[in-house]
């Protein structure tokens, strides 16, 4: 809670407004320790004052992504969300979750952010199988998942999309237009 520094994050919306898109907030145990979901609440008010979009990470509980869906609001977007982790968009029979249904219809956006833990294809597989798409396809490229892999690239995540039966030209969609379009 310490490191949320909202003078800050105004004066760099201020200052670069060209460059500032949005805001993130990385909601796993990792991140967030014992706050559970006050850094969230906190991001949702920052985001009221800025009129940012709002992008969640989605990672290891606490918090349940049951308290973090039912939270976000139309525009919002979740990343990360077809990480193989227990806190994630489908239950254990393979159906998408209660929340997620309710955050969808509220008009929250899904993100791939495919990242170095946080892709699994037999969760892409069953969500799409049951008719639940992602909004953007995004890399979330860094050093080590561009080196060693998986990632290697946003051409290579684009590939396994194509794998899995989207048309070149969704993928295309979804990493230009759509991206565009839901980030302003």
């Amino acid at each position: 809670m310490q490191q949320i520094d909202e003078a800050s994050l105004q004066k760099a919306i201020a200052d670069h407004p060209e460059f500032v898109v949005g805001i993130k907030a990385r909601m796993s145990k990792s991140v967030v320790g014992e706050n559970g979901i006050t850094p969230l609440v906190k991001a949702k008010e920052m985001q009221k004052k800025s009129g940012l979009p709002l992008m969640v990470h989605i990672g290891n509980n606490p918090p349940n992504l049951d308290d973090i869906a039912d939270l976000l609001t139309k525009g919002d977007i979740i990343t990360h969300c077809f990480n193989g982790k227990p806190n994630r968009i489908l239950d254990d029979n393979g159906n998408l979750k209660p929340s997620i249904q309710r955050a969808l219809a509220r008009g929250v956006i899904l993100d791939v952010g495919h990242g170095g833990e946080s892709f699994s294809f037999k969760v892409a597989e069953q969500a799409m199988r049951i008719g639940t798409y992602p909004d953007i396809i995004s890399s979330d490229i860094y050093h080590k998942n561009r080196i060693n892999g998986p990632v290697y690239s946003l051409a290579f995540v684009m590939t396994k999309f194509l794998c899995m039966g989207f048309s070149i030209q969704q993928i295309i969609d979804c990493v230009t237009k759509k991206a565009a379009d839901l980030l302003h």
